[in-house]
């Protein structure tokens, strides 16, 4: 426990950082912080302080996120949302950090981050099509298995959980689009942004996702002065997450809400059992093993299998990622993501990872090859990159 001494004494930045190095927090690190100011107590200094607490223990390689949404065009298409002048609703500390010499502000106008340090121009330059995409600012905090920091603040203000509904598709939301003028620079155009809206009369609800982190122990935790900080890195939350949203579509819907919710379950049962039904032929393919795979499994042959281009992006090291999605089977739909060599022309091999019951695609294509445990991250990507026709 770091906390100042005596009723009412000032939390100074030394007591800050000592309390982040002991949360865990390092040089080099990536760090999203949700904050509270005033939980911490009477802080010496201010925000600013907290920023320089950050920027100390983080040094000169690692860079501070932080959000700074304003919830905007939710008002309608008259809205205007300036990058460099239109303020955060986030709190003190993200608006300070907005602000800070050599910061920047992220391009989607819907949900914008601030970054300060070597990684800030890669998670600030994007123009991903929507807000928690494959080609985000949010999945490449997973990617570099960021921190993301709770200073004073519930499970329910990470934002980052948002990826995984939109990531699956959660059947409680439905995709929109919200225009509006966009100012940078001191140019305005307007810009429309795709953003998957919750259904009227459904919340969410975090704290069972928090509850799930903290049991299966990813989660670290400190007092510092007033405030109960906690920090979880990036991946184990989209892991522990995406898990348990796997397992209950409705996970992330608060208890009170989750009849209304129901209703915009699609009737998965009465589906498998129109496959169950049905006399078809099952999935024989040439080679034995997969052919005794789906024989064991009894997997139908289905033939009117459709693929759904949904987003394409380039990648500094060469390649074109591309989501797709696969419709036309016993699930609504599954996500893939294929890799190609961005300036390779006619016929070449490419790589399409698609999720198991082990894992999910992305993690197949991270960019860098990385052992965790027992398994290598990134391995289709870097075989992609490499050239080689058979994996």
């Amino acid at each position: 426990m770091i906390a100042s001494e005596g009723i009412g004494a000032d939390l100074t930045q030394a007591q800050l950082a000592l309390g982040l190095r002991s949360l865990g927090l390092g040089e080099g690190d990536v760090a999203m912080l949700h904050s509270l100011l005033g939980a911490f107590g009477h802080v010496l200094g201010g925000a600013e302080a907290v920023v320089k607490a950050f920027i100390t223990v983080l040094g000169s390689n690692g860079t501070l996120v932080a959000p700074t949404f304003v919830d905007c065009f939710e008002g309608g298409p008259e809205q205007v949302w300036d990058r460099d002048n239109t303020p955060s609703r986030m709190g003190a500390i993200s608006e300070c950090l907005r602000t800070w010499p050599g910061a920047r502000r992220g391009r989607n106008a819907t949900h914008p981050l601030a970054a300060l340090g070597p990684v800030a121009p890669d998670l600030t330059e994007r123009d991903n099509v929507t807000a928690w995409g494959y080609d985000s600012a949010f999945q490449r905090l997973i990617e570099l298995n960021a921190w993301v920091v709770l200073a004073g603040v519930g499970w329910n203000t990470r934002t980052l959980v948002h990826l995984l509904e939109e990531r699956a598709e959660v059947p409680y939301r439905y995709w929109a689009e919200r225009s509006g003028a966009v100012v940078e620079r001191g140019v305005s155009r307007r810009m429309t942004f795709r953003c998957l809206n919750r259904q009227p009369g459904v919340s969410y609800d975090f704290e069972p996702l928090g509850a799930l982190l903290e049991q299966q122990g990813p989660v670290r935790s400190e007092r510092i002065g007033h405030s109960l900080v906690r920090a979880v890195r990036a991946r184990d939350l989209f892991d522990v997450g995406y898990a348990a949203l796997r397992r209950d579509p409705l996970f992330l819907v608060s208890a009170e809400t989750r009849e209304v919710a129901r209703d915009y379950l699609p009737d998965y049962g009465a589906l498998l059992d129109d496959y169950g039904r049905r006399r078809q032929a099952f999935l024989r393919p040439e080679q034995p093993v997969a052919r005794r795979l789906a024989t064991v499994l009894r997997v139908p042959k289905v033939k009117d299998v459709r693929c759904e281009p949904r987003n394409h992006w380039k990648t500094d090291d060469g390649l074109v990622l591309e989501e797709l999605r696969f419709e036309g089977g016993p699930n609504a739909f599954v996500p893939a993501l294929l890799a190609r060599p961005a300036r390779v022309t006619g016929r070449r091999p490419a790589v399409i990872c698609l999720h198991g019951t082990g894992g999910t695609c992305e993690r197949e294509m991270e960019p860098r090859l990385l052992e965790r445990g027992s398994t290598l991250l990134g391995w289709a990507r870097a075989t992609r990159r490499l050239g080689r026709r058979r994996v």
